[in-house]
């Protein structure tokens, strides 16, 4: 009586364990195809050239400027090698721009005007009886 009920649960958990792994790899598949979905859609809204930083699902890290969006993949120039490597959205696990901090040739004379101006008015202040 218990070799056949024995044989029965093992039979029910085989059964369920391999419905199981294949439900949670399609899940996983699915995750993967929204992640990827999302970075190229990240990648698109991007100028040409852009500074960002990439890490890839190999855990590689990239810095450098977008030179090209493609369908499959996107172009991106080393920052320090100027070397060209093509990604693939599917590889990419993170994307990120990188801002820089560079002043626009109008502040940068509006503060160099207010400078000499002050420097100006105090010269000009010392300088009376």
């Amino acid at each position: 009586m218990t070799k056949p009920l024995i044989s029965v649960v093992l039979c029910n958990a085989l059964v369920l364990f391999l419905f199981t792994s294949s439900l949670g790899a399609s899940f996983q598949d699915e995750k993967e195809a929204k992640e990827t979905a999302d970075i190229k859609a990240r990648v698109a809204k991007l100028d040409i050239p852009t500074l960002v930083e990439i890490k890839l699902r190999n855990k590689t890290k990239l810095k450098g400027y977008v030179q090209q969006i493609s369908d499959d993949h996107f172009v991106v120039s080393d920052l320090k090698t100027d070397a060209v490597t093509n990604v693939k959205y599917a590889e990419v696990q993170r994307v990120k721009q990188v801002k820089t901090h560079h002043m626009s040739d109008f502040k940068l004379s509006a503060i160099v005007f207010g400078v000499v101006t002050v420097l100006y008015l105090l010269g000009n202040l010392t300088n009376e009886p």
